[in-house]
């Protein structure tokens, strides 16, 4: 092998490793002082005790629903701020009327209204009070 090839294959073998030093260093970045300086955002916000308690009455409603043979499979219903939305557009108005006695009879449930958000009032008695 002549003196020639040899350099040309050192020059082959060191260029890439030294265009792949200067890349990966970057001489704008600051010295590692080996503790954080800002702690990152939380990823999902925390929970207020009113959504907590929508969680809960969503929760009782599903398995009202799971458990109710009677009831319409379209039946839905959204709990946002103890206000109860019920969508039934297939049922009629004493399964709805039935279903919203159920449901404002629930420990946390303000208010039941239909999908258009008309109030569905309740002619229960009296509402029972949960205590966990």
């Amino acid at each position: 092998m002549s003196t020639n090839s040899k350099c040309m294959m050192l020059l082959c073998l060191a260029l890439p490793l030294t265009l792949s030093a200067g890349y990966a260093s970057d001489a704008n970045k600051p010295a590692a002082t080996g503790n954080f300086d800002a702690v990152p955002a939380p990823i999902v916000a925390p929970v207020s005790a009113r959504m907590a308690a929508d969680k809960v009455v969503n929760d009782e409603i599903f398995n009202m629903f799971l458990t109710e043979k009677t009831l319409n499979n379209g039946t839905s219903a959204s709990v946002v701020n103890g206000v109860v939305t019920l969508n039934d557009p297939m049922s009629d108005k004493s399964e709805r009327q039935a279903l919203a006695n159920r449901i404002s009879g629930l420990a946390g449930v303000e208010q039941v209204n239909d999908q258009s958000g008309v109030e569905l009032a309740s002619v229960t008695a009296s509402k029972a009070v949960a205590v966990r």
